[in-house]
């Protein structure tokens, strides 16, 4: 028996030699396309994803959390720090405070991928963050409640991207953290394994990991999702440590993760993230696990199996509309692809990110096709005239006077031909635009030529012939109000101030209205006609400007919540009152200053002027009163 375990050790060993000594699956290469082009896609789900505030939403109560992700996944995946969106994530990063360990690991990723030194000290804020919250036992909780793996690993991902930094991580961190991983790890046990196909049956000395620290009795409860995060946390402690280790604790952390590289081949599985059988729920989150473990362990193999390979399959298979459901499994899905940890060679050409934007209007046979390419420029062209239309002027040709691009009665470009000659089927009439804003716009084309019936040299008579409407939406792109929003809380008087807010309907959610968060919301009850906010504050506060914004995270927020028009704002005992016009960006903030200091006890706001669909609730999103005087 000695010697069929003391076999299986030695495949176990040759399993996880380095990279350079192994081969990659053929396959990998035959799957490149189909996986370069699912990384593109899923980089431009995620760009279409970003809200206003320049976050990519905000999931229970991580601030941070799934923006750090999401940025980390796109500059991992190849989207440049320059790009609008990066900068514009980074924005909202810079303002907020991560409340939990995901959100703080997360956000830490995200900085440290960046190789920029001005977010250096961002970096060395969220350490110390996350030193703070580790637990007596060395690992790490919500902070509430009581410690588990899942947190732990992504602490301790935060804790070496830190490291690799050059910020200091204390040994006693490392150190705590091994132990208090190894009490989630199973009890070392053998089972019997097919070792290889060649080589018949043995067996192998195999520990799972619990997402809770095991309790004496208790039974095994191991799952490939948390012993890929306790071999992953032992991993980064073996790096993040290096020589400070001595040599009886080397030997004690290198049976554990032999017995958890054990577990793992033994129970591979790209179908399920816990044992065959037991569910698969979490099975991107387990997918990026093994990424990260074949990385980390540089293995390209788990006992018999391929790991990229086999999970890209799967990966590729379940992608739909370009993602792969809510933001996190998206992100996990390209972490996968693209082999993040970078622990072997990259697959994928990271092109994701760059221009994929094609707009067009007008199929063939349409008197005009009209295309549209790109962001900012916008390039606008005419891919070709329709057959009936050749028809009706094919005495003379199709003399063409001028082109011009339209959105309603706003000309965004001219572009003045030869009348003289008739089209020749090769000048596409391109101008690039630089004029539009974020959001979507409408656009056509409209050709002036000269009438069919017209002989040449004559100019007398001309038919305007138009294009169907076609639909840009103009996504890269940062503009002022983006800022402001931003930064929207730096001033806030009312941060951390007790607040009374009466409303004149939802009265349970109407704190959401200045809670110093801008994705939640007061709405007001449909059938309420003066939606109405009255603020009582308990001391006196001092404001230079009040900002106002409402509760739309996307332009297409306008189908399910109207908009405020005019506001009517009184302060204080003051018979007078303001009548504010609200952006006519429903997405910006409508700044109003006061033409001094003013000191506030009691604040009411009433709408007095609707816009957008009848019959839609209304309300804010964040109320700021601001010290600062500096427009937004």
């Amino acid at each position: 028996m000695r010697h069929v375990v003391f076999i299986a050790t030695l495949i176990g060993a040759l399993a996880a030699a380095p990279l350079s000594a192994q081969k990659v699956h053929p396959d990998e290469f035959k799957l490149k396309p189909r996986i370069d082009a699912a990384i593109a896609d899923g980089v431009e789900r995620l760009l279409d994803a970003q809200l206003r505030d320049g976050s990519f939403g905000v999931v229970g109560n991580d601030v941070g959390g799934q923006t750090g992700l999401c940025v980390y996944a796109l500059l991992n995946c190849g989207v440049s720090m320059q790009h609008p969106a990066i900068k514009r994530a980074f924005g909202f990063l810079d303002s907020v405070t991560p409340p939990r360990t995901y959100a703080i690991a997360c956000m830490m990723l995200a900085y440290s991928v960046t190789n920029d030194r001005a977010h250096l000290s961002r970096l060395r804020e969220l350490l110390e963050m996350m030193l703070r919250n580790q637990s007596n036992n060395g690992t790490w909780a919500y902070p509430q409640g009581g410690q588990d793996l899942s947190n732990s690993q992504y602490a301790a991902l935060g804790l070496w991207t830190a490291n690799k930094a050059g910020l200091k991580v204390p040994r006693d961190a490392w150190l705590n953290l091994i132990e208090g991983t190894l009490r989630h790890q199973e009890d070392l046990h053998m089972v019997d394994v097919a070792i290889t196909g060649r080589t018949g049956v043995g067996q192998r000395e195999v520990a799972g990991f619990e997402y809770r620290a095991r309790r004496d009795g208790a039974p095994h409860q191991a799952t490939g999702t948390m012993t890929t995060a306790g071999v992953s946390i032992l991993k980064i402690c073996e790096i993040g440590l290096g020589k400070r280790m001595k040599k009886q604790a080397r030997r004690n952390l290198n049976r554990a993760l032999v017995a958890g590289l054990s577990w793992l081949d033994v129970y591979f599985s790209v179908t399920h993230d816990q044992k065959p059988g037991q569910g698969g729920r979490w099975l991107l989150y387990y997918l990026y696990g093994m990424e990260r473990v074949g990385g980390l362990a540089q293995r390209e193999q788990f006992g018999d199996h391929w790991w990229y390979v086999d999970g890209a399959r799967v990966i590729l298979n379940r992608q739909k509309n370009g993602g792969w459901g809510e933001h996190y499994n998206t992100c996990f899905a390209l972490l996968f692809l693209r082999r993040a940890t970078k622990g072997g060679p990259q697959t994928g050409s990271g092109a994701g990110g760059k221009s994929r934007h094609l707009f067009a209007s007008g199929r063939e046979g349409d008197d005009i096709e009209l295309r549209g390419a790109g962001q900012q420029p916008l390039m606008l062209y005419i891919q070709g005239f329709g057959k009936r239309l050749l028809s009706e002027h094919a005495a003379y040709g199709l003399r063409i006077l001028r082109v011009e691009y339209l959105e309603g009665d706003r000309i965004l470009g001219q572009l003045p031909a030869d009348p003289t000659k008739a089209w020749n089927n090769v000048t596409t009439f391109i101008h690039r635009s630089v004029q539009l804003s974020h959001g979507t716009h409408t656009i056509e084309a409209r050709v002036i030529a000269i009438a069919p019936d017209v002989p040449p040299g004559g100019t007398d008579r001309t038919v305007t012939i138009k294009s169907l409407p076609m639909q840009v939406k103009i996504r890269d792109v940062i503009e002022p109000w983006m800022q402001g929003l931003a930064t929207i809380q730096e001033g806030n008087q009312l941060k951390g101030l007790k607040v009374a807010i009466a409303a004149s309907s939802n009265q349970k959610t109407a704190a959401r209205a200045a809670d110093g968060l801008i994705h939640t919301e007061w709405l007001c009850a449909a059938a309420d006609q003066a939606p109405t906010l009255t603020f009582e504050f308990d001391d006196k506060v001092k404001a230079r400007r009040l900002i106002l914004t409402q509760p739309f995270k996307r332009r297409e927020d306008i189908k399910r919540i109207g908009l405020i028009r005019q506001v009517e704002v009184t302060w204080n005992k003051e018979k007078r009152s303001v009548i504010i016009d609200m952006n006519p960006n429903p997405l910006a903030p409508t700044v109003y200053e006061f033409m001094r200091i003013r000191t506030v006890r009691k604040m009411t706001l009433k709408v007095i002027t609707r816009g957008g669909k009848a019959g839609l609730p209304l309300g804010f999103a964040e109320i700021v009163l601001g010290k600062s005087s500096k427009r937004r």
